[in-house]
């Protein structure tokens, strides 16, 4: 019976130990994954970030060596994907006089993000060889996607510019559609690798990108726009073959190239599915809405409007977006913005020079001293003076918004003055430096004017950023309404007060379109004889306009060519009296 038992168990082992060597996971992975079996959402990314983490990288002056194992072309060549130009063996590095000169290593992912911090900026899956000209075109900016850009590499491979990505309108960098795919599971890799780590990749533009937390890392913008390019360009043999070659280096693998679509259960339509190393079946495919067209609206009176768009394909509903901005009154608008990028911390003065150290030109001071990034105020000794140049009529309203920080203990009191361009006070208010965002507004400005901070010396702070706002006080409102079915909407109780424009987006169970083109619409002004108040209707409410005006009053809308019932050019107790004939249908 014994003997029986041990040969069962016997059994029952190798048949165990069988199925383990058989499990498998793609691209020679093995039992890599094995650990992240039965998890889905936040808790798989966790789970890969305990296999992922802790990669054994190699020191970070040493990657150049590797780069032969991982980035080299069919023809042997360096693979660039930041340029198409390019033909560099592994040697031609450095030059970043032109495209084509040189290449030299680029962190997918900023280090200035992460503080320059190890093991991330020497992790060779995201530190990639790239041409060294457009390398430094990128800078420190995000990945995004801009229809203008300021600069583009040969060909317009690669661009700089205002970012069109809903969601963010900053200077981005958009590699070529080629690569986007390749980037995007860089990025998820990063988010994951090092989850522990994500407070750290906000510094500097990073922010901008990621949130700083450990789930979901990045802000909506940004993940929503990596989810796409992951979609739009599929795992490739090259991504394959670099994951592979790197895994060899620092015994760590990607596991959105391993997996593809993989980023869709931890961030988008499949947080639900559970994950399978070995039986592993992607994800169904998505089919985001089209984007949808707006067209000329319709019905438009003084009081309502259809409006109208072109039915996009996949869009089982629509979202629309009502833009309303008040007419004769100017939107409040940047009119400048100083971020003190240029104060090298030299030790020299800008008072004497501050173009040298401003972003823009015509600013002038005393007391002044660059610093590191950041600008600082006043000496022991010294009072300190920052002025703007002349800045234009701002139709009644300036913003003011400034970033300090407190210079060691010293107790702050800054103003900030408001002056003509005789140097004349107009307004000034003072605020204590605190290391806040400060915001300070005047109004009834209408003439030309100059901003002006000022402290005493002794009281020292750093000015880190400014932004100048100034219009006439406006600001737009926006609605926005979900679920419409059909092609379009009709919007009621509006005035002719305001402009207003529209814009919508498709939306299904995978996704949402991104807006469509926006569409102005004017109202048109009551016609109605006796509609004095202009709100569609002749009523007693008319009535009280008219006797209103005609007692010297100032009625809140008050419409001369409908009130002038008798249409003799001017409104007495007649037009009244012609108005309550209307009312009454005579």
């Amino acid at each position: 019976m014994k003997k029986t038992i041990y040969i069962i168990a016997l059994a029952i082992g190798l048949i165990a130990t069988t199925q383990t060597a058989l499990a498998q996971g793609p691209n020679g992975s093995g039992t890599y994954y094995r650990a992240a079996n039965g998890t889905q959402g936040q808790a798989l990314k966790t789970a890969l970030y305990n296999i992922i983490k802790e990669p054994n990288v190699k020191a970070y002056s040493s990657l150049n060596d590797y780069y032969e194992k991982t980035d080299a072309r069919a023809d042997g060549k360096l693979w660039d994907m930041y340029s198409n130009i390019t033909n560099y063996t592994f040697n031609k590095t450095g030059g970043n006089s032109s495209e084509g000169a040189g290449w030299n290593k680029e962190h997918s992912v900023p280090q200035s993000w992460f503080g320059e911090a190890s093991p991330m900026k020497s992790d060779i899956v995201h530190v990639i060889p790239t041409d060294a000209f457009v390398n430094n075109m990128r800078s420190n900016y995000p990945f995004g996607e801009t229809s203008n850009p300021t600069k583009t590499s040969a060909n317009g491979f690669s661009k700089l510019g205002k970012c069109t990505t809903p969601g963010y309108s900053g200077t981005v960098f958009e590699p070529n559609d080629e690569y986007k795919g390749d980037f995007a599971r860089i990025y998820f890799y990063m988010a994951t690798c090092y989850e522990n780590r994500m407070s750290s990749f906000t510094q500097s533009a990073g922010s901008n990108c990621f949130d700083g937390s450990k789930y979901p890392c990045f802000k909506s913008w940004f993940i929503t726009m990596l989810l796409r390019w992951a979609e739009q360009d599929p795992v490739s043999q090259k991504e394959i073959d670099r994951n592979n070659a790197a895994a060899k280096i620092q015994g760590n693998r990607n596991p959105f190239v391993d997996y593809p679509k993989l980023e869709q259960y931890i961030w988008g339509s499949s947080q639900n599915k559970t994950f399978s190393y070995d039986n592993y079946g992607g994800v169904d495919p998505i089919y985001l809405p089209d984007i949808p067209t707006a067209i000329a609206a319709t019905n438009i009176t003084s009081n309502s409007f259809t409006a109208n768009w072109i039915d996009s394909d996949n869009s089982e509903t629509y979202t629309i977006e009502l833009r309303m901005t008040q007419n004769n009154v100017t939107e409040d608008h940047t009119v400048m913005t100083e971020t003190f990028a240029k104060c090298d911390g030299s030790g020299s003065t800008a008072s004497t020079d501050c173009d040298k150290f401003m972003d823009n030109e015509g600013w002038t001071g005393s007391g002044l001293f660059p610093d590191n990034g950041k600008l600082r105020m006043a000496s022991g000794k010294a009072s300190s003076t920052l002025t703007s140049p002349l800045l234009s009529n701002p139709d009644g309203h300036v913003i003011v918004k400034f970033k300090e920080s407190v210079y060691s203990k010293d107790a702050t009191t800054i103003t900030v003055k408001l002056i003509d361009k005789n140097g004349t006070d107009i307004q000034s208010k003072a605020v204590t430096a605190d290391g806040s965002l400060h915001t300070i507004e005047f109004s009834n400005i209408q003439t030309d004017y100059k901003i002006s901070f000022t402290s005493p010396s002794g009281q020292r702070y750093y000015m880190e950023s400014i932004e100048i706002i100034a219009g006439g006080g406006a600001a737009s409102q926006t609605k926005t309404l979900e679920g419409i079915e059909g092609c379009e909407y009709t919007f009621n109780e509006l005035s002719a007060d305001y402009t207003y424009s529209y814009k919508v987006k498709g939306v299904n169970k995978d996704g949402e379109s991104d807006w469509s083109n926006s569409i102005e619409v004017t109202l048109q002004t009551s016609g109605l004889a006796g509609d004095s108040n202009e709100d569609g209707l002749v009523d007693v409410s008319d009535i009280t306009t008219t006797a209103s005006y005609i007692l010297g009053q100032t009625p809140a809308k008050f419409n001369f060519s409908n009130a002038d019932v008798d249409k003799d050019n001017e409104i007495t107790v007649a037009d009244i009296t012609g108005t309550a004939g209307i009312i009454l249908g005579k």
